[in-house]
């Protein structure tokens, strides 16, 4: 048998996990500290490598999770209880229908017609359109749902057919593009509401939108989309098919009328939440039983079960469980202590100290990025105390470090676009990996830089 990098690191998740669940006394933490952390590492560990079905791993946590006895079944499932998950099973239904109708095809036939004939030139355009909509929708999941069909249908009008290079650079670029440039625009994605939910309950610090804007989308924005591009154009190059002139578009058929204007009223929805203040999720699954309301359903009954898969649905979960189940045995709080004791700041090394606030957090998201906020928010007074940085400034390094995102079970936006958008884990991780090479060695200093010129620190 081939050993490939994966096989490795799903080799020692499980060796390394089993190890702290079954001998607890390796590490220096109690019996159920030890056992909740070799269960995270052993989910985590096979879930980034990528060698088995995702739903796989997602079920073991859950399983081992109850047999252990580690926390109450309402901790361990408590992320069937979230928003969340409901957005995904409204997004995963107008997936499979917006593609059953052929309207993403549909949409982007004229779209094609523009486009430049070179490979990174529809890579570019593709990132522009993407980070343009996360001006008028503030949701990442909700920007996926709406250019999903639209992305499939352009990959196959290039001839990108699936298991292409070519498609794969497509459907990255979109599901990257929609989370990491917009963590730039507030509040453009899921990650920023918990962040400043966090800071506004202990300190009642709510960043300024305008403000928000000029310190990070010159760099998290502007050279993240530009990293993005280059990065997805060099990991997978490809040919677009030529193009011959292609008469008009045809009409639409009514099934791809209807599936629009239920995209439309879903968009009009996630763009004014701030009006109505309806959550995402609720507008996502209202969208979805829209389309397959009676007598003429979109998805007809004997299809639902043959073309609606709800396997994603355990991965998502298990990941979202993670943080709850760290924060019910006091990992959470025992890591920031630890963090508070380790950490070494000085208010003579600027510099050093912005490395030190934005990797630490980058650390600490490894097991998921929601519990960044919970861990290192009540420690910013501390930390910029420590730094003479302001407060603001202390809390605004986490956001730097979201676009450092090593691995794809770190938020639920990647995870959740990279399962509808058809992704190989594997090539999503090595764009990760490359991505945060570039952001760690060139863009934290730039950032670093910039922050420096507007006088934040």
């Amino acid at each position: 048998m081939k050993l490939s990098v994966g096989r490795v690191v799903a080799a020692v998740a499980v060796i390394a996990g089993g190890a702290l669940i079954l001998v607890p006394g390796l590490v220096p933490l109690s019996p159920l500290e030890a056992r909740v952390t070799g269960l995270v590492v052993m989910t985590v560990g096979l879930l980034a490598s990528a060698t088995v079905p995702d739903y796989l791993p997602a079920l073991g946590y859950f399983v081992l999770a109850m047999a252990l006895g580690v926390a109450p079944g309402a901790v361990i499932f408590s992320s069937f209880h979230t928003a969340s998950i409901w957005l995904l099973v409204g997004g995963i239904i107008i997936s499979a229908t917006a593609q059953r109708t052929g309207l993403g095809e549909r949409i982007a036939q004229p779209i094609v017609r523009h486009l430049p004939r070179g490979h990174s030139g529809i890579i570019a355009v593709v990132a522009l359109i993407t980070v343009g909509l996360a001006f008028l929708v503030p949701t990442g999941i909700g920007r996926m749902l709406i250019l999903l069909p639209i992305m499939r249908g352009l990959a196959d009008q290039l001839g990108f057919r699936p298991g292409r290079p070519g498609r794969t650079a497509i459907m990255l670029t979109f599901v990257f593009c929609s989370f990491f440039p917009p963590l730039a625009i507030l509040p453009a994605n899921l990650s920023q509401v918990i962040l400043i939910g966090t800071s506004e309950a202990l300190y009642g610090y709510i960043p300024k939108y305008g403000a928000y804007l000029a310190l990070h989308f010159p760099v998290l924005g502007v050279l993240k989309l530009i990293a993005i591009v280059g990065s997805v154009c060099w990991l997978f190059p490809d040919r677009p098919a030529e193009r011959a002139a292609t008469p008009a578009p045809k009409r639409m058929s009514r099934e791809q009328r209807r599936m629009l204007f239920i995209l439309t009223v879903a968009l009009i929805g996630w763009a004014t939440d701030f009006i109505h203040h309806v959550s995402p999720a609720w507008i996502s699954l209202g969208a979805a039983v829209l389309c397959l309301m009676p007598p003429r359903p979109l998805i007809p009954g004997p299809q639902f079960g043959r073309e609606v898969s709800f396997a994603p649905l355990f991965y998502v979960a298990a990941i979202l469980s993670i943080g709850p189940l760290l924060a019910h045995v006091g990992l959470s709080a025992g890591i920031g202590q630890a963090l508070d004791h380790v950490v070494s700041l000085s208010p003579e090394a600027p510099f050093g100290n912005f490395m030190t606030l934005v990797l630490m957090a980058v650390g600490v998201s490894l097991s998921s990025s929601a519990v960044v906020p919970a861990i290192l928010t009540p420690l910013a007074a501390r930390f910029a105390e420590m730094t003479g940085f302001s407060l603001e400034a202390v809390i605004m390094t986490q956001v730097v470090a979201y676009t450092a995102i090593l691995l794809p079970h770190q938020t639920v936006p990647l995870m959740f676009g990279i399962t509808i958008a058809e992704i190989h884990v594997a090539d999503a991780t090595r764009l990760l990996l490359l991505l945060g090479l570039i952001t760690i060695l060139i863009l934290l200093p730039l950032d670093y830089l910039w922050w420096r010129l507007l006088g934040v620190i």
